[in-house]
């Protein structure tokens, strides 16, 4: 075989481990397996509740020895298994518990990996830690883990960890980060055992590997020259080995009744034995005894490790934690209608606050249910009497005084951007562009006229203010967690009361095209069954010069045959589940053509009506479906023909846009929401399809944060000031998208009607929900839709310097604020 260096290395590093692994041996080979006497379920609470008496807590942070441990762990079981590998290749015959470690090492092997994921340092180093004891400054939470371990032998139920939890917690309430900690210390108590059993598998095979040694050479030399045996038992006591159980028994099966020349080695070896205070009969016995309880150990530990993977440790979680308890009795009842994520952002807030006051989690749950009670005295709406309200949102600095919360220096600038974000934003990007420009222009300032300095310094400035607004971006981004909206839980389905219906507004112009329009609308309910989920299509005609082609009538008929027909093939499931709103060619003066009204925006505008039941007179639209069930919707989610919405993606944006603290409040006197959210955008994601279609494609559509209308991670305007922008694609509530926009905008002027829209109703990303689009499949086509926002852009600002300049409709026609002009700026300097 061809020796690489390659191999070299590798059979070095081997070498290596094996030596660190063989030291680690030796150092914890005194070490027993955790089998302390076995208690009943009963006996465990009682144990529980002993145990809670007698921890004391130190106040300050300890290292973390937990990993290091963990690491030494996994280094002897790999040597464990490397020297079994190496017994049974030789087809010897391995301890019953040596074969339970060989068969279930992979998942011995990925638990080490599961914990090495789910516990780094710092979370250790969090955790409340013992004063004193035999496991002085480990984790408190470890502690309780190797005692349930111990007086279980590995063994692990659902029932009896609950009520060992629950006793302990009767005394001592753990912290939340304790019992989410609960299944990684269990992972470590149960790997801590493996490792315990594994030494004593390890230092057996060796023993017996010795006796076998020893046996061959007395039986070789019985079978030479019988009178010589007693030459080498001279050398075997000289050796002065240990008379193990191991050792002994197999020493004694090796060489009893293979010669009677070797009878006087067994009444030696009898002899040195009861030198020890034993006997051979004793140590066989022994042997066998550890080598079953031994196999009991690992079997249980293993079992155990395979039921920690199957365990519901959310649910085990809020089952044990008295702040959910706490919690649970919101004012509103608001909180136990939530998903787990949600309540689980609320628990870490509180668990966050605790770190710097002077009160407990559980205390602090009830300072917050204490306030949401007051709000519910003076009479205010949901969302101010929900505990919510005081922990994610406006709230929280009235729960902060109330705790006395002290603020440290990683709170100074999160508090900064707080109090003051356009400023501090501003101000950043503007220190930034700057320097960068004096930087450049002072360098220059020797190499050319006055013209060419100030020509080149404009140019500069032009190019240090993108740069510095990418800089002051990254920056926040890097330090600013993002922001996640609360949500309700619907899993079970949407209610009645937040009915929704997901309308692709679209242009009409082939047969094929009808057919794909069809095709995608009936994926979209199979990715999204509900039972209060509804499908629509809003359709044109595409643009011509005269009102009426050839054709219409033909497309016309076809599409509407398309959703009958839809409608009567899941007729068993639900009545009229797929709408159809057409519209037919107005006369457009500015653009001489004759057009659909107002493209997507008019499309929208008039679905809203004939939803609220306004529709204008002499409106001739088509509409297919029950126009009572269209009148129930609560919420549009809104798609382009190329954008496809995920498993459940819809009934996810319903659960955010239904929370309380997410509903719009509209400000009658600006025109505009001013609280909550009335649209909320999802991010967006490129379509894997769509990558391979070309080379340009694959090349530009994996820019991550790049292009807010293909990717619109989680971005500064949502983590910094609140608010996010709105590109098309998401889902508004009906009732408040139609009272803040119908008559405020301009006929035939703003083609990008989504950015303002958003600017009026304030929009929200939904970070974690995601849709995904079509990327352009070429520079033609993408230079086109580029076009079309810069086109649709300048007409924004255009209106907006219109009304900035006009001062006595300013406040009627302008109501936005100098953010929301910022963002309509800063989405045409990125369109350009």
């Amino acid at each position: 075989m061809e020796i690489t260096t390659e191999t070299i290395r590798k059979n070095i590093a081997r070498l290596k481990s094996k030596v660190v692994s063989d030291e680690l041996i030796v150092k914890y080979h005194d070490e027993l397996p955790l089998r302390d006497e076995i208690f009943s379920v009963e006996q465990l609470e009682l144990h529980a509740g002993k145990i809670s008496e007698s921890h004391e807590i130190a106040f300050e942070r300890g290292e973390n020895k937990l990993l290091k441990r963990l690491d030494e762990n996994e280094a002897i079981l790999i040597a464990v298994y490397d020297l079994l590998s190496l017994t049974l290749e030789k087809k010897l015959k391995i301890a019953p518990a040596g074969e339970w470690l060989i068969d279930n090492f992979y998942l011995i092997e990925e638990q080490f990996r599961i914990a090495k994921k789910h516990f780094p340092e710092n979370f250790s180093k969090e955790l409340p830690r013992l004063s004193s004891g035999p496991y002085s400054s480990y984790p408190r939470i470890y502690c309780l883990a190797l005692e349930l371990i111990s007086h279980s032998d590995g063994r692990l139920h659902r029932n009896s960890l609950n009520r060992y939890i629950l006793a302990y917690q009767s005394k001592v309430d753990l912290t939340l980060g304790e019992l989410w900690a609960i299944p990684i210390m269990l992972r470590l108590s149960l790997l801590e055992n493996l490792r315990r059993v594994g030494v004593r598998i390890y230092m057996g095979r060796k023993d017996r590997d010795l006796a076998a040694y020893w046996a061959n050479r007395l039986i070789k030399k019985a079978a030479e020259s019988p009178k010589d045996v007693i030459i080498e038992m001279a050398e075997m006591a000289k050796a002065n080995l240990l008379m193990t159980s191991a050792f002994v028994s197999e020493l004694v099966r090796r060489i009893q009744g293979q010669n009677i020349a070797l009878t006087i080695s067994l009444s030696w070896l009898q002899q040195r034995v009861e030198e020890q205070g034993s006997t051979m009969e004793q140590l066989i016995m022994l042997e066998g005894q550890q080598q079953a309880t031994d196999q009991v150990s690992v079997g249980n530990s293993i079992n155990s490790l395979r039921l920690l993977n199957s365990l519901n440790w959310n649910e085990f979680v809020e089952s044990m934690s008295s702040v959910h308890s706490v919690l649970s009795k919101d004012p509103s009842g608001i909180y136990s209608k939530m998903n787990f994520n949600t309540r689980d952002m609320y628990r870490h807030v509180i668990e966050r606050l605790a770190r710097k006051s002077i009160f407990s989690e559980k205390e602090i749950a009830s300072k917050c249910v204490e306030l949401a009670a007051e709000k519910v005295k003076t009479g205010e709406t949901c969302k101010y009497r929900h505990v919510g309200y005081f922990l994610i949102d406006k709230g929280i600095s009235e729960l902060e005084k109330e705790i006395k919360y002290k603020r440290g220096a990683k709170d100074f600038f999160p508090g900064l951007l707080k109090k003051h974000p356009f400023f501090f934003y501003l101000t950043s990007i503007t220190a930034v562009t700057l320097f960068v420009s004096l930087a450049v222009i002072s360098f220059l300032l020797d190499c050319g006229s006055l013209r060419q300095i100030v020509i080149a310094g404009i140019l500069v400035l032009f190019c240090s203010g993108n740069l510095g607004i990418s800089f002051v971006n990254w920056f926040i981004t890097v330090f600013v967690k993002p922001k996640v909206l609360p949500k309700l839980d619907f899993f079970g389905g949407i209610p009645d009361e937040a009915r929704t219906v997901v309308a692709v507004p679209t242009m009409i112009f082939s047969v094929e095209n009808i057919d794909t329009l069809l095709e995608k609308i009936e994926i979209e309910y199979f990715s999204n069954k509900d039972k209060n989920i509804y499908f629509a299509l809003l359709t044109d005609f595409s643009d011509a010069l005269a009102k009426e082609n050839e054709n219409d009538k033909e497309l016309l008929e076809h599409v509407k045959n398309g959703i009958e027909s839809l409608n009567s093939k899941y007729r068993d499931e639900r009545k009229s589940i797929f709408f159809l709103m057409h519209r037919f060619r107005k006369w457009n003066e500015s653009e001489k053509i004759w057009m659909g009204y107002e493209r997507k925006r008019g499309k929208l505008a008039e679905f809203n009506a004939l939803i609220r039941g306004r529709e204008k007179a002499g409106n001739d639209s088509v509409v297919i479906g029950d126009k009572d069930i269209l009148k129930t919707m609560k919420y549009v989610v809104t798609l382009d023909t190329d954008t496809h919405a995920p498993l459940d993606s819809v009934r996810k944006m319903v659960e955010a846009i239904s929370h309380p603290l997410n509903a719009a409040v509209i400000n009658k006197e600006k025109g505009r929401v001013t609280e909550g959210y009335g649209i909320l955008q999802p991010r967006l994601g490129i379509s894997v399809k769509s990558l391979n279609v070309s080379l340009f494609a694959r090349i530009f559509g994996g820019e991550t944060g790049i292009d807010p209308y293909s990717r619109a991670v989680s971005d500064v305007y949502q983590d910094v000031f609140f608010e996010g922008s709105f590109f098309g694609k998401g889902i508004y509530d009906v009732e408040v998208f139609s009272d803040v926009t119908d008559g405020v905008f301009p006929e035939n002027l703003i083609l990008s009607h989504d950015l303002i829209e958003s600017c009026y109703l304030r929009s929200e990303i939904l970070s974690d929900v995601v849709l995904y689009e079509k990327y352009p499949s070429g520079l033609v086509e993408d230079a086109y839709r580029r076009h079309r926002w810069i086109r649709g852009d300048w007409q924004i600002s255009k209106w907006l310097f219109r009304n900035v300049t006009d001062e006595k409709n300013i406040k009627r026609k302008n109501p936005l604020s100098f953010l929301n002009q910022w963002k309509i700026f800063d989405n045409l300097r990125r369109s350009l």
